[in-house]
């Protein structure tokens, strides 16, 4: 049950709460490398994010010198 409701929090977008199962069978590994899935995910959608970000300011300012460019104006 704990995985089932793990599996359907990192569907969701939720990378942040670990499955908190701490056993060494097949169970405990599989969930210690479940958060370590997640929290991998949680890193690439992190940097994801900054890129898009990134490239949203380049292109709607001048790259020189950070001024609002012409795209930007019209937008606005």
């Amino acid at each position: 049950a704990h995985l089932l409701a793990g599996t359907r929090r990192v569907m969701e977008g939720d990378f942040s709460t670990p499955l908190a199962i701490h056993t060494s069978d097949e169970i405990g590994l599989l969930a210690d490398n479940f958060n370590r899935m997640a929290a991998t995910l949680a890193q690439d959608v992190a940097e994801r994010n900054r890129y898009e970000n990134e490239l949203e300011f380049l292109a709607h300012h001048d790259a020189l010198t950070q001024l609002p460019n012409r795209i930007l104006l019209a937008d606005r």
